[in-house]
């Protein structure tokens, strides 16, 4: 069997049930993220600074936020520490 080229994207990206993806930085680095997470006020606040329009924080869309990396994976490290997932 032949995988085509959009099986493997596809197949890239998949997502763990419970998670939402999350692309982060200038490179855009994708992670998997419990939804869970999405409730601790760290992330609601950089999720809201990393929207364009401040008055506005409708999702339209891959979430993107403008942060580097290594800021973001040692939030990760808080929120899972915080949430035991």
């Amino acid at each position: 069997m032949v995988n085509t080229a959009d099986e493997k994207k596809s197949e890239k990206l998949e997502l763990a049930r419970g998670c939402v993806a999350i692309y982060v930085g200038q490179e855009r680095k994708r992670y998997q993220v419990p939804l869970i997470y999405l409730s601790l006020p760290n992330f609601q606040q950089l999720i809201k600074t990393s929207q364009e329009d401040v008055f506005d924080v409708k999702i339209d869309g891959p979430i993107t936020l403008a942060c580097p990396t290594h800021t973001f994976e040692q939030l990760l490290k808080i929120a899972k520490k915080t949430t035991h997932y």
